[in-house]
């Protein structure tokens, strides 16, 4: 069988989307399916992780797609800008509400010309990827599957199937291109419409998320049988990553290996839309009824919104149990999770944004470490408490149940008395298994 992927991002650049479609590829190659991949260069400035890259990735051909040299000069200063303003909390944050400043004109013509700046650059991308398509003979590949983040790589797809490049075509959908929240309804119905035609065109729809599934067959109208559900996993090949030496000596020095409770949690806050202060109200309580102490408690913290998780711990007085790492690479990350006793997951669900389901979960899973998810918004039953229950490895405080205060006590009380954890559900773990989740893949073919 032959494969031609379209993607805008691929290993060694760590970026959102990079590991699902790397690790895709990886095993693919593994059941002996002949993969071509046209994807972008990679921007100047980029988070490399050369951890990602892997022998399989040598057997394919790859493509990567340049662009005028004013795009990549731009697209790298736009990314490092945008680094340093969040590494030099450049954003201010309200940590209950999102203080909305007014709307000037400079603001206004800013936002005007970085979309004008990306259609352009999207447009050319587009143009250079048909032109590399172009030379393909027909029916070159069986299958054309087309890959999340960026929208224009459905674009690229149903162009391999207008021209017969590709028999096939499987459109993966990380996210809706469509929000209720978008604002003008003019917006939504045209993002509805483009999302609606390349549904309507491709021959599969995979989704990562069930839920996801399920909005997308709600807003689409078109029938089950044309999605699937797919879902991001884990490579057990990355159990090989956990040594110690992969941990900077300076935060292995700052981590209390023997803390009677080290929690840790690795990734964005969103300037607070992913709230954990239920977490240390907990804390603070089991501290208050001298059942744990602060010094055998520790909160590890890698990312960039530390001043973010600060203004949350203050408020119930437990911040000097904080331990900010920064951004450390996912190598690092994933050995100093699997030193926790608990990782800590968070993530939003409401009416209309559902099926967010944060990549560190699948890392959890693999190392078999127990969870603590925290869901805000006001949507009931979320994916994440549905396959932490299913999975029993872990707790869920949902914000739609006011968060049962009393589950998570209860749960680490439990824990620091017997440090004791229940039995997992490992036939449903060993389904995100990426040798496993490439086996469903190819049924779909």
């Amino acid at each position: 069988m032959k494969i031609l992927f379209i993607s805008s991002t691929f290993a060694p650049q760590n970026a959102i989307g990079t590991i699902r479609i790397s690790k895709l590829i990886k095993y693919f190659v593994r059941q002996d399916v002949e993969v071509t991949l046209i994807t972008k260069m990679i921007p100047l400035n980029s988070i490399i992780d050369n951890n990602l890259l892997c022998i399989e990735h040598e057997k394919i051909n790859i493509f990567r797609v340049g662009n005028f040299r004013i795009f990549s000069f731009l697209e790298s200063k736009y990314q490092l800008k945008t680094k340093k303003s969040v590494i030099d909390g450049d954003t201010k944050t309200n940590y209950k509400n999102n203080i909305k400043t007014k709307k000037n004109i400079r603001s206004i013509f800013k936002k005007t010309i970085k979309k004008l700046y990306f259609f352009i650059e999207h447009t050319m991308w587009i143009h250079l990827a048909k032109k590399k398509i172009k030379k393909f003979k027909k029916y070159s590949f069986d299958y054309v599957i087309s890959s999340s983040p960026r929208v224009f790589t459905h674009d690229v797809a149903k162009y391999s199937i207008n021209k017969k490049i590709a028999k096939k075509w499987i459109a993966e959908f990380r996210d809706p291109i469509v929000y209720e929240y978008l604002g003008r309804k003019k917006n939504y119905d045209k993002l509805l419409k483009l999302q609606n035609a390349i549904i309507n065109k491709a021959d599969k729809v995979t989704t990562v998320s069930s839920h996801l599934k399920e909005k997308l067959l709600n807003t689409s109208r078109f029938c089950d049988n044309k999605f699937e559900y797919i879902p991001n996993g884990y490579d057990l090949d990355d159990m090989m990553l956990i040594k110690k030496k992969n941990i900077n000596n300076s935060n292995l020095d700052k981590i209390k290996l023997n803390a009677k409770l080290k929690l840790v949690y690795s990734g964005s806050l969103y300037d607070g839309k992913r709230d954990v202060s239920i977490i240390f109200k907990i804390i603070n309580k089991l501290i208050n009824k001298e059942v744990l102490d602060t010094e055998d408690c520790q909160f590890i913290y890698m990312g960039h919104d530390f001043e973010v998780l600060y203004g949350q711990a203050k408020e119930y007085n437990v911040e000097s149990i904080l331990l900010d790492l920064n951004y450390v690479t996912r190598t690092e990350s994933i050995n100093i999770q699997n030193l926790a006793d608990f990782v800590i997951i968070s993530t939003w669900n409401t009416k209309n944004d559902v099926g967010v389901v944060p990549g560190k979960i699948y890392e959890a899973f693999m190392l078999r470490k127990r969870i603590i998810a925290v869901i805000n918004g006001s949507g009931a039953n979320s994916e994440v408490s549905k396959m932490i229950k299913k999975a029993n490895i872990g707790v869920s405080l949902d914000e739609s149940n006011d968060f049962s205060e009393n589950i998570l006590e209860e749960f680490l009380f439990s824990y620091l008395l017997d440090n004791q954890y229940n039995i997992l559900n490992e036939s449903y773990l060993n389904e995100f298994d990426y040798s496993v989740i490439i086996k469903k893949y190819l049924n779909l073919m």
